[in-house]
């Protein structure tokens, strides 16, 4: 049986590897931070956090909080507009770039002039890790830290998740493709009556992609992505793109970020979602502040309203899996219930290795 869902999405979320951990229990809830007394990349203690109410007086003041990130842009937009509406002293500046931009944009400043973001996030993970590893980040936890699976926070306090995770799975063009006949799974892929009809994420220049390709040859080998090759998959820039070959019936079979197809598929759109039987692969973007942020108490404003009950809402309405229990829509597998790949995180998080896998990635699928 094909593991599918139709309607509104969300999920109360845990990672579906391992088990929950409160990280904060016994921190203390501090007043506004100023930047010296945060400017760390080690914790000796508690990892540093503050209440919104106790940072919001000098966070007007400073007026300001910079935001680089890769989220979908209605996501972005929204969130900034529901900050500034909540806090109207405070401006956010967005910077919305792709992945790999934001990711360039990141190790470009912070090699030169040093970071003009307060907050930066990037999905997948391992750009933030490369730059924490270097002391740019400050420690801090979020409001709701303790509600958050430690899977999804750095043990020193330097990064914790966006909020929300994304799968990466299968979809197909329901109009053209029955569901006796859709892929079931990833091998589903090589089968050779697909050759010429899939559509997925280019790996060399898609940061997610990258990640989704490294769990394949992780876990079914370099011939399984090579016979995938051999079917000439249409690799694409983004996976909007992807998304929209599908619908279009251009490649009616494809790979897919799960949330773009949950809102397609609640506007009745012809196309299904499937999670492989092997197992989806869970991206979670992630954000740091920056260890010497022009707006250090705007910053942990913000990322504390990143974890707030309004963002949950808006993750959840907008077909994402929250990292906080407790929000959930209707019609999707809780995060729990959801199979998901392995995928060495820490292979990714070195750029030589990931210039390595790239060009394997190049030669393996044409």
């Amino acid at each position: 049986m094909k593991s599918r869902t139709r309607g509104r999405s969300g999920a109360a979320v845990l990672s579906a590897t391992v088990a929950s951990v409160a990280l904060l229990s016994g921190c203390a809830v501090g007043a506004a931070v100023p930047q010296d007394k945060v400017d760390q990349t080690e914790s000796e203690g508690p990892i540093p956090t503050a209440s919104s109410e106790s940072l919001v007086d000098a966070a007007t003041k400073e007026g300001t909080v910079v935001w680089y990130t890769n989220e979908p842009r209605e996501n972005a937009v929204a969130i900034a507009d529901l900050f500034q509406d909540t806090y109207p002293g405070i401006e956010v500046e967005l910077l919305r770039l792709p992945g790999e931009k934001i990711a360039a944009k990141l190790e470009a400043e912070f090699s030169g002039p040093g970071l003009e973001a307060d907050v930066a996030y990037v999905t997948p993970s391992f750009t933030i890790q490369r730059l924490a590893d270097r002391g740019a980040f400050a420690p801090f936890y979020p409001e709701h830290a303790d509600e958050v699976d430690s899977n999804y926070m750095d043990p020193e306090g330097n990064w914790v998740s966006t909020g929300y995770v994304a799968l990466v799975a299968l979809a197909y063009n329901a109009d053209i493709v029955s569901e006796a006949d859709a892929p079931d799974s990833w091998a589903d892929l090589v089968d050779p009556k697909w050759e010429g009809k899939i559509t997925a994420g280019d790996p060399a220049s898609l940061t997610v992609a990258t990640s989704a390709a490294a769990a394949w040859l992780e876990n079914f080998g370099e011939e399984y992505v090579q016979k995938l090759g051999e079917n000439k998959p249409v690799l694409l820039s983004s996976f909007g793109d992807t998304e929209a070959a599908i619908l279009s019936g251009s490649s009616p079979v494809g790979v897919v970020t799960d949330f773009r197809t949950y809102a397609d598929m609640a506007q009745d759109r012809p196309i299904e979602l499937v999670l492989p039987s092997e197992g989806s692969v869970a991206m979670a973007g992630a954000m740091g502040i920056n260890a010497e942020a022009e707006h250090p108490n705007a910053a942990r404003l913000f990322e504390n309203f990143l974890f707030s009950d309004a963002v949950m809402d808006l993750y959840a309405d907008n077909f994402s899996y929250p990292v906080r229990p407790g929000f959930a829509s209707e019609g999707m597998p809780e995060l729990d219930d959801v199979k998901v790949l392995e995928v060495d995180g820490e292979s990714l998080s070195d750029p030589s290795k990931v210039a390595d896998l790239r060009r394997t990635l190049r030669t393996l699928l044409g």
